[in-house]
């Protein structure tokens, strides 16, 4: 793991460990399929391995690691087939969400998006897609909140979550990215929930997931 890790006291609880590690995670610091020891990564905190295994099973519930019984957690090796489902089922929430979005958003809400989509832009001029998990997941995150309501915002976080880890972070998915449609991409949301858009929710999340009209 190395030691780029913040440094965990023994007193703290198992979010300040599953904060820690799901910023590790979404930086890419674990390969698919890697294993992780809850003891090794309780050394690393300097904190007992209570703490560690619960964050692990905090975060398998956010579907970033996988528990397997009697073998322990580890990172979850997405295939095509993951790909796949997973766009399928956030389709419908992101359209649920634009179009929530898009009777509750406020001017400041819009300013917001516009500051996430620029951070984004300009992580993937630094450093490509594999450095675009986080501003990536901050602009979504937004629209969620903006939606208004905590049961779709929390349904979407438990399904993308694994796709902004592992897709960003390893470079997998749509083999087309590029600064102009990451650009295309997030405007589109941008300017359907402002009320300047002619394409439809279905259309803009469609078009953003990679599914086509």
């Amino acid at each position: 793991m190395g030691s780029s890790f913040l440094a965990i006291q023994p007193s703290a609880l198992r979010r300040d460990v599953a904060d820690v590690l799901r910023s590790a995670i979404l930086d890419g610091r674990f390969k698919p399929g890697e294993e992780l020891s809850d003891s090794k990564l309780a050394a690393e905190f300097s904190v007992s391995r209570g703490p560690v295994r619960e964050a692990l099973f905090l975060l398998a519930e956010e579907g970033l690691v996988i528990h397997r019984h009697h073998r322990g957690f580890g990172i979850p090796n997405l295939g095509t087939q993951d790909l796949e489902q997973i766009a399928a089922v956030r389709l419908p929430l992101e359209v649920l969400a634009l179009d929530a979005a898009r009777q509750r958003a406020t001017p400041a809400d819009l300013e917001q998006m516009a500051r996430l989509k620029s951070d984004l832009l300009e992580a993937f001029a630094l450093g490509g897609l594999r450095v675009c998990a986080r501003p990536d997941l901050a602009f979504h995150s937004a629209v969620w909140k903006i939606a208004g309501n905590p049961w779709l915002e929390a349904a979407l976080r438990r399904v993308a979550m694994p796709f902004f880890a592992y897709v960003s972070a390893f470079d997998l998915g749509r083999r087309d990215h590029s600064a102009e449609l990451m650009d295309s991409m997030h405007s589109s949301y941008i300017h359907f929930i402002a009320g300047k858009s002619d394409q439809s929710a279905q259309q803009c999340a469609a078009f953003h997931l990679g599914l086509g009209d």
